[in-house]
C-alpha cells in the first residue's frame, strides 16, 4: 500500500485557526443539533458556542470562532422525530459573522414552531 506525502510549515496548537478548521475549503465550519422545544439544549455541536431562544421558533446561532465573511452558507433542517417527513420550515433572517438567527415554522399551519430536531450546518471560504 502507497501512502502520500504531508508537507507542511506550520500546524498550530490545539488553539486558533486549525483548533476550528477554519484553514481548510470545502469542509463545515460550524455545526450543530439541538432541542428548540422552549430551550436550546444542544445534543452535538462543533465551532458553536451556544444557541440562543429568541422566543417561539425564534434561534439564534452563536460561533466559537468567527466566520471570516458574512456571506456564508447556513443550512437549516427541522423536523419533529427522526424519518418523518419534514413538514416544518426553517428561514433564515439574519447573518453576522458571529451568528446567525432564523425562525422555524409549520409548513401546514404557517406559524411560527418550536421543533425538538433542528440541525445546522455552515459552509464559509
Amino acid at each position: 500500500m502507497a501512502y502520500g506525502t504531508l508537507q507542511t510549515d506550520v500546524i498550530n496548537s490545539s488553539t486558533g485557526l486549525f483548533s476550528t478548521n477554519n484553514a481548510y475549503l470545502g469542509i463545515a465550519k460550524a455545526w450543530v443539533n439541538f432541542n428548540g422545544v422552549g430551550s436550546t439544549t444542544i445534543n452535538s455541536s462543533f465551532n458553536v458556542s451556544s444557541v440562543t431562544y429568541n422566543g417561539t421558533g425564534n434561534y439564534t446561532v452563536n460561533f466559537t470562532t468567527a466566520m471570516p465573511i458574512s456571506t456564508y452558507v447556513a443550512n437549516l433542517q427541522a423536523s419533529t422525530k427522526p424519518g418523518t417527513a419534514n413538514n416544518y420550515v426553517a428561514i433564515l433572517s439574519s447573518q453576522l459573522t458571529s451568528s446567525f438567527t432564523f425562525f422555524t415554522y409549520g409548513a401546514n399551519t404557517n406559524t411560527q414552531t418550536d421543533l425538538p430536531i433542528i440541525g445546522c450546518t455552515v459552509f464559509s471560504s
